[in-house]
């Protein structure tokens, strides 16, 4: 593996730039990718790995050069989700999205302000039916109507008829 991804690279002011295959169609935010021991992987994880050793699954393997086709270990870092971000971030290619750290005080009264609608049941924008269908179907399932027929009568899924009746839809009525 480590010949095939020496000899797959172009060396310009120390990065090793990936030759081959790229996860994008444009060149210019593309990983390149290779196969590394019968898996599809990004071509600088799988340097990270023949070069330096294994990278836990839950971790990334990020670029010190800010160039996403170069696979020199020498810059390359592992890091978590958050460190991949903040450094994007330092690197500008991406925006902060968490703003000021908010007081408690800002929080608190954030949560106190803050109202949830009261959507259950036919005040649902997506309800099908309204409270007084429920309780019909309610009632015909305890006489033991077959669900095909009620299925068809009031145009839901047998699906919904089973939660109807088990409550776990329609909990309110």
């Amino acid at each position: 593996m480590k010949k095939y991804l020496l000899d797959n690279i172009e060396k310009v002011n120390g990065c090793w730039i990936w030759k081959r295959a790229l996860n994008n169609k444009d060149i210019n935010i593309g990983y390149g990718i290779c196969y590394h021991l019968g898996k599809r992987k990004l071509a600088h994880r799988a340097s990270y790995e023949v070069f330096k050793g294994e990278v836990p699954r839950d971790l990334f393997v990020c670029h010190t050069c800010d160039n996403r086709r170069c696979i020199n270990p020498e810059h390359l870092w592992i890091g978590t989700r958050s460190d991949n971000a903040v450094d994007a971030v330092k690197k500008g290619r991406m925006k902060p999205v968490w703003g000021r750290k908010k007081t408690q005080e800002e929080i608190d009264k954030i949560q106190k302000n803050r109202t949830i609608p009261d959507q259950k049941g036919e005040r649902s924008p997506r309800a099908k039916l309204s409270n007084q269908q429920v309780l019909e179907i309610r009632e015909k399932l305890s006489r033991k109507v077959k669900y095909k027929y009620i299925s068809e009568e009031y145009g839901i899924d047998i699906c919904s008829l089973s939660d109807i009746k088990f409550r776990r839809t329609w909990k309110h009525i």
